[in-house]
């Protein structure tokens, strides 16, 4: 019995299959070429501006900045800047920065408003203090200055276009006017007198007066006067005059002669709501798709429609109430910043 049990096994031993190697796999490799790799150009040298412009926070007036030619935002007295130009391009390259927030944009030339660092008179009698740009030159900008209301130059070409080195010139209008050691007195309306460099000299323009000039575009410094002459300075928005003309043609000064004072719009207070954050809260513009900009910690930020559910907010820089599409950060930077009343 117990050999027949041995048969069996060695029985199902001696039956089981035997494995079959496994066969060969032949491997073949592809063949390498070998291809010169593909030249990419090299990226274009930064451009170098022909002229760079810086402004403290007392000497920027409001300059619009802009995002694909649209703007959003306006630099105003609260940043310091700087402004690359390019010769012979109307467009230049803006950053600015302060105490709460720091923007970068384009600007155009013929918005910029420059102020020579040093006094400039022309032909004895005309003052240029306000700088507008007409064109770009490699360390220089052209302008052509415009003179004051009222004046009309005995030459066409009085004051003319005036070059001016870029080192000579920073942003904004300037102080660099002559200090006007005299009262202030109105022009005569309805007459028009003859301008003078120096007394008794040659007329060097004419000086003509409305009867219906306001008071504000009569207004004088009297610098000097000897007989029947008076030297008078007359400020215009680039230019100023220093020139001689008829003592009468001055108006005696009333009893109640109150400068004016020019009112600043303001947007409603109650369209917006003041945020004040603990950390920086970038600043895009369109969908997004560029930031221009940053809040710094501690700014405060003027949010428009914080009651929408949207992922942004619109938010007011400088230049309120002007017509254009304001910039915007993520909801989700604001949600830790306390509400300012």
């Amino acid at each position: 019995m117990r050999a027949s049990v041995a048969i069996l096994v060695l029985s199902a031993t001696a039956c089981a299959p035997i494995a079959e190697p496994h066969a060969a796999v032949e491997v073949t490799s592809a063949p390498v070429t070998s291809e010169p790799p593909v030249a990419r150009p090299a990226p274009p040298p930064p451009r170098k501006p022909a002229c760079v412009l810086h402004g403290s926070h007392d000497r920027i007036p409001s300059l619009p900045l802009r995002f694909r030619d649209e703007v959003f935002a306006s630099a105003s007295a609260a940043l310091e800047g700087e402004v690359s130009l390019f010769a012979g391009e109307t467009t230049g390259a803006a950053r600015f920065d302060g105490a709460e927030l720091a923007l970068t944009g384009d600007v155009r030339i013929e918005d910029l408003r420059l102020a020579p660092r040093t006094a400039i008179l022309r032909d004895g009698w005309i003052g240029v203090h306000g700088v507008r740009p007409v064109e770009v030159r490699d360390g220089a900008i052209v302008t052509q200055p415009k003179l004051p209301k009222l004046v009309q130059a005995a030459s066409a070409s009085a004051p003319g276009a005036i070059e001016l080195d870029c080192a000579d010139l920073g942003l904004g209008w300037g102080p660099n006017v002559p200090f006007a050691d005299g009262r202030r007195a109105k022009l005569a309306a309805g007459k028009t007198s003859e301008l003078r460099a120096t007394r008794g000299g040659a007329v060097v323009g004419t000086l003509a007066v409305p009867r219906d000039a306001d008071a504000e575009t009569r207004t004088i410094h009297v610098l000097e006067r000897k007989g029947r002459q008076t030297k008078i300075r007359l400020m215009g928005d680039e230019t100023f005059i220093d020139a001689w003309i008829a003592s009468s043609a001055i108006a005696k000064p009333a009893k109640s002669d109150a400068d004016t004072m020019i009112g600043i719009l303001l947007t409603d207070k109650d369209a917006v709501r003041r945020l004040r954050c603990n950390h920086e809260v970038p600043i895009y513009v369109g969908d997004k798709t560029a930031r221009v900009g940053t809040y710094h910690a501690g700014a405060t930020i003027y949010a428009l429609g914080t009651k929408d559910d949207g992922p942004s907010v619109h938010v007011e820089l400088f230049g309120q109430g002007e017509k254009r599409t304001p910039p915007l950060v993520e909801r989700s930077q604001l949600e830790d910043c306390s509400t300012m009343r």
